[in-house]
């Protein structure tokens, strides 16, 4: 998936562990979380098509489905997959 994530936003995908470390550890050094890289997109264009290749690339937004599978439209394949995301980002913001 990585080569796929290249293909849409070149550089701005981030391997080296080093710099990643970055992006996975809390203030406090307390919590470190694990990704095989950070995708840096530089505009929402670029944001679509990598919702689009982690659709193909990845099983657990894989299950979403594709337009036509299952009997659904691409615009319902789009909102599900666009729920998928928000449930995803809505668990990693900080609870008070």
């Amino acid at each position: 998936m990585v080569d796929q994530l290249r293909d849409v936003v070149g550089p701005q995908v981030i391997v080296d562990q080093d710099v990643i470390a970055s992006y996975t550890t809390d203030w406090t050094r307390r919590f470190v979380g694990r990704t095989a890289a950070v995708v840096r997109p530089g505009s929402t264009e670029e944001v679509a098509r990598i919702v689009m290749v982690r659709l193909t690339c990845d099983p657990d937004t894989g299950l979403h489905g594709a337009p036509g599978k299952e009997g659904r439209s691409k615009r319902e394949v789009v909102r599900s997959l666009k729920r998928y995301v928000v449930r995803k980002v809505y668990r990693l913001l900080p609870r008070p």
